[in-house]
């Protein structure tokens, strides 16, 4: 089964340059490759037998990782937990479409629990078996491994008191955390504005149209958030980011990343 979700911001640190106008489809971030040659060989291939992998470090092994993906392109996972006990292990990993996890982001588990390998998507439960040693062998030997397909991460959400939101998230990885963008509007049907950061400092950050007839003021000291459109302003309030529930309903209900691959197990288990 394919998950369809959408996305989410946090308030936090002073936004900085370059907001980003957005398109219908949003630049694409250069997609990097990930050095496993110290530990390929050693990887456990595991798969749901449709067509779905994953492909796993042994517990004990120096560097921990896990991999997603179709046995052709892997993608590497955001690991933020693991526990062992005798021959027991899960490994913990970060998918923001789900509502579990008690941290900013949701989480889903790879669990092998001595007899069966599983994957858990909050409700959703995926045995996988391990694949033969000579598929796995081909496999691996010509697979392609990559970081998170992941292009933004929530920034910053308020809500004015008719029930329309306003969102901005940045770009997901280092060389593209200065681009940012905005929505707004009611749940479902957010719309990318075409506006541009025109002002941050740590007392907080506007955006604007290019006229300035459109403008979100997120200022921190004093607190106060308002949309301008001409001479109407709404006074907003924030809307915390800092855990996983909100986040989730903003990828699940908000509509801004319907249908976008996390690269996550979480996409198709």
């Amino acid at each position: 089964m394919t998950c369809k979700f959408t996305a989410v911001s946090a308030l936090g640190t002073a936004l900085c340059v370059g907001l980003c106008a957005i398109s219908a489809a949003s630049a694409d971030v250069p997609t990097t490759a990930v050095d496993v040659s110290a530990y390929r060989d050693k990887l456990t291939v595991l798969s749901d037998g449709k067509g779905h992998f994953i492909a796993v470090t042994p517990i004990g092994n120096d560097e921990r990782a896990v991999f997603y993906g179709d046995g052709k392109v892997f993608y590497q996972q955001r690991l933020v937990g693991m526990s062992r006990n005798g021959d027991k292990w899960d490994h913990v990993f970060i998918d923001p479409r789900l509502p579990v996890g008690g941290r900013d982001e949701g989480t889903g588990f790879l669990i092998f629990d001595g007899k069966q390998h599983r994957v858990e998507c909050d409700k959703r439960v995926t045995n996988l078996n391990p694949v033969a040693e000579a598929e796995a062998k081909t496999v691996l030997s010509s697979a392609q491994f990559l970081r998170s397909p992941r292009k933004f991460r929530p920034y910053a959400l308020a809500r004015d008191e008719r029930g329309s939101y306003y969102y901005v998230d940045r770009g997901n990885h280092p060389e593209d955390k200065e681009r940012f963008r905005v929505f707004a509007g009611p749940k479902g049907n957010m719309k990318p504005q075409q506006m541009k950061s025109i002002a941050s400092d740590p007392s907080g950050d506007v955006f604007s149209t290019k006229t300035g007839t459109l403008r979100l003021v997120l200022n921190k000291e004093p607190q106060e958030l308002k949309w301008i459109s001409g001479k109407k302003t709404i006074g907003l309030v924030r809307v915390p980011l800092d855990f996983n529930t909100m986040i989730a309903t903003i990828y699940n209900e908000f509509g801004v990343y319907t249908g976008e691959r996390l690269g996550t197990p979480c996409d198709d288990l």
